[in-house]
């Protein structure tokens, strides 16, 4: 059986630590060790957000607007809102053209050429057909949605 002594609880254990992390702090403050500091440029602008609240970066399941602002400045989309139309049709992005059948059951997208990854792979239409397999796979509130408004069938 382990007899190890248990560190103090409460307001004892907390009262300690306020003390031990202000004389640590005191000491590299009177070792010349100072915090990291940098000038921004007059002709610079700093964008900062509090990022607290995401739990979730995966594009395929994120729901949180804050991560998808972000996402969307990272991973490209098949189809974007074309912001040059008022009416908020969509517009090509990575997709230059698509077709849906008659039935509406089957996407057909003609995928740009000459598109790579942050790696410098090419993008082709296995990458694509991963990412849907993968979003239905994971059966999570956006697949879920998916599924439902496209009538998609899981399967593996």
């Amino acid at each position: 059986m382990d007899r190890r002594p248990t560190p103090p609880h409460g307001p004892r254990r907390d009262a300690l630590r306020a003390a031990a992390g202000a004389v640590a702090l005191g000491g590299l403050a009177g070792a010349g060790v100072r915090p990291a500091a940098a000038a921004t440029p007059a002709d610079t602008l700093v964008i900062v957000r509090e990022i607290s609240s995401i739990a979730e970066w995966d594009p395929a399941v994120s729901q949180i607007l804050d991560t998808q602002e972000i996402n969307s400045d990272i991973y490209d989309r098949l189809v974007g809102y074309d912001p040059r139309k008022a009416s908020g049709e969509l517009g090509p992005a990575l997709a230059e053209s698509w077709t849906v059948t008659p039935d509406g059951t089957q996407f057909v997208f003609k995928v740009r050429r000459g598109v790579k990854f942050h790696s410098g792979n090419p993008l082709s239409a296995h990458d694509v057909a991963y990412t849907f397999k993968r979003i239905i796979s994971l059966d999570r509130e956006p697949a879920r949605f998916l599924v439902v408004s496209c009538g998609t069938q899981h399967s593996q």
